[in-house]
């Protein structure tokens, strides 16, 4: 999901909603958002990892690629971090979310 598409998702959503993170379809909880953080979301194409922890190994246990000023523009990733545990999430929000 894009930040746009969440933004779609939230266009017409209550102003003075207070935000909430569901998880575990199976036994859902409830969480406060805490933070949210952008972060360059490069990645290494041939091993998949972000390039600010990209391993520079010269053995056959990861490549040995780094970043170099060619590389497309990376693609930020923002993260939603979840803060206290509020509960268990309310049946109604479960079946709204197809979870029940």
């Amino acid at each position: 999901m894009t930040v746009q598409e969440l933004i779609d998702l939230l266009e017409d959503m209550d102003r003075e909603a207070e935000v909430r993170i569901a998880d575990q379809p199976n036994w859902p909880f409830e969480y406060e958002i805490d933070a949210v953080a952008e972060v360059d979301g490069l990645t290494c194409e041939e091993c998949g990892c972000p390039w600010d922890e990209h391993p520079e190994l010269d053995d056959d246990e990861g490549c040995d690629m780094t970043p170099t000023d060619d590389e497309a523009e990376p693609s930020p990733i923002v993260y939603l971090a979840t803060g206290q545990q509020l509960g268990y999430l309310s049946g109604a929000a479960a079946t709204v979310l197809g979870w029940r």
